[in-house]
């Protein structure tokens, strides 16, 4: 690795909304003087909807729509990697705290998909 950097890119629908990064602003170089900041938005935003169209790609059956993250690296070479790809969708436990805005759009979600799997089959959930 490059740099123990590590960035997190927020899929919602399938499609990549927002870049998180494990460590703050204050920490944009490490000690041996590496810039810690190796990409910008539009670049991991960029690269994580690449990824995530190879992983779907290879792994048809994988749930990525919804609430998903990509986290990404970067090698001495200065490529971007995939670290992981992670579901969050199972996280959401229904508790009245700061999740409820994220089920709620998940539950709205999850039902007209499967409303839609329905009607394609000529049935109907009411």
């Amino acid at each position: 690795m490059h740099n123990r950097k590590e960035y997190k890119v927020v899929v919602l629908g399938g499609q990549p909304a927002y870049v998180a990064s494990v460590t703050g602003s204050g920490n944009k170089r490490s000690a041996d003087g590496t810039n810690r900041s190796f990409a910008t938005s539009d670049i991991l935003l960029e690269f994580s909807g690449r990824s995530l169209e190879r992983f779907v790609k290879n792994v048809p059956f994988a749930i990525t729509d919804g609430l998903f993250r990509v986290d990404i690296f970067q090698t001495r070479q200065g490529k971007l990697v995939v670290n992981e790809f992670e579901s969050l969708d199972a996280n959401y436990d229904g508790e009245a705290t700061c999740e409820s805005v994220s089920k709620t759009f998940l539950l709205a979600y999850w039902k007209k998909v499967i409303k839609a799997k329905l009607a394609e089959c000529n049935l109907s959930i009411d």
